[in-house]
């Protein structure tokens, strides 16, 4: 295919899921009741790992304007539900912003407690979403409870030296993990599938940034099995993408397998081609191929605020053994715990047989070929 057919495609082919995103979102029905807005979403205490043993992490999910990429009228990423959660850009006044994340933080005995994460739904560090002055209440708030690791996430566009120079000032005692969405090395998957809006290079340039800074860690998030892609498929490119984050100089990796949030383009599809999240079988196989016992590679895709309707699974009796391994291979980064395993039921044949599955329709194709479920959206 010569470049100005491909572009026509790939232009084509984001139109379409854009205009998809842009349907569903008009579904969503926002609570923006402001006392709904003085309590987080999500409080859970789960066990993590850093430095070399197991740990335990508070995981605190704040309601607040909204991503700011999900509220464009181009933007929501093809998973994303957490928009419906948010109150979709009205303001969020910073004593209710205070006020969540005291609440939550209370509720937490630091002294047992290694690791913070406190998520918005978004990024943290735009000021259009978290103002200046309420990241440097919760930057206040960690120094008084003496945390030592602390995680935030954001687009690339909002890491700036400035904002990582705020951080270390306003820290100089906790080590900080900023997350990002990579999502997929492959540009198209990316930027099409999932609808992220970012470049290669803006990876490339976080890493080099943050490489520079001793108390900030690089989290990358890989995304597993975007929309339109087969198992087998969907795999390697979740293989391609860890050793990409690898490659720029990630820190710590999380492998996302796919869930399914209401009022997401991943949940439209469920309903309309039986799409469905990866194989519990298929996570394993990816951290199998890219186990690193130098650096951390997590399994995550279970903390979200909306809570999805559907997460990995086999669809089987072995799920709930399966799930107790990921969280044994979390807390203890031992591969041990995901190899070596069968189930008596026969999915992980099953789950051999779809891998056999080829879809012979380019990947652009398919999208386009797709256009037809929008107008039946519509009616």
């Amino acid at each position: 295919m010569n470049n100005a057919n491909e572009d026509k495609k790939i232009a084509l082919a984001k139109q379409i899921i854009q205009n998809l995103n842009k349907a569903i979102k008009e579904h969503i029905i926002f609570d923006t009741e402001p006392s709904k807005f003085d309590q987080s979403g999500y409080l859970n205490i789960r066990e993590g790992y850093i430095d070399k043993k197991s740990i335990k992490r508070a995981i605190i999910i704040l309601r607040g304007l909204g991503c700011e990429w999900a509220r464009n009228t181009q933007g929501c990423c093809s998973m994303c539900g957490h928009l419906s959660a948010s109150s979709n850009g009205n303001p969020v006044s910073f004593d209710s912003l205070a006020e969540q994340f005291d609440r939550a933080l209370e509720q937490c005995e630091f002294n047992n407690i290694s690791m913070l994460c406190t998520y918005n739904g978004g990024s943290f560090l735009n000021d259009n979403e978290f103002p200046k002055a309420f990241r440097a209440y919760i930057y206040k708030r960690v120094n008084e409870k003496k945390i030592k690791r602390f995680v935030i996430e954001s687009r690339v566009e909002y890491i700036t030296n400035e904002k990582l120079d705020e951080i270390e000032v306003s820290l100089p005692e906790t080590i900080v993990e900023i997350g990002v969405g990579i999502e997929s090395s492959n540009d198209i998957v990316r930027n099409v599938l999932i609808n992220k809006n970012t470049e290669r290079n803006q990876y490339i340039h976080i890493g080099n940034l943050i490489k520079k800074r001793v108390q900030i860690k690089l989290l990358s998030y890989v995304f597993l099995k975007p929309p339109f892609l087969t198992e087998q498929e969907a795999i390697n490119d979740a293989i391609d993408s860890v050793r990409f984050a690898k490659e720029i100089g990630s820190d710590i990796i999380s492998l996302e397998a796919a869930s399914i949030q209401e009022h997401t383009l991943l949940d439209y599809l469920a309903h309309s081609i039986n799409y469905k999240p990866p194989w519990i079988w298929s996570v394993f196989e990816v951290i199998n191929q890219v186990y690193d016992s130098d650096r951390i590679i997590r399994i995550g895709g279970f903390e979200f605020y909306p809570i999805p309707l559907h997460y990995t699974s086999n669809s089987c009796q072995c799920d709930e053994e399966l799930y107790h391994r990921i969280s044994m291979y979390n807390q203890t980064n031992n591969i041990d715990y995901i190899k070596n395993f069968t189930c008596a039921s026969g999915c992980y044949k099953l789950w051999k047989k779809e891998l056999e599955n080829v879809n012979k329709e380019e990947l652009l194709d398919r999208i386009i070929s797709f256009k037809s479920h929008l107008e039946k959206f519509h009616s």
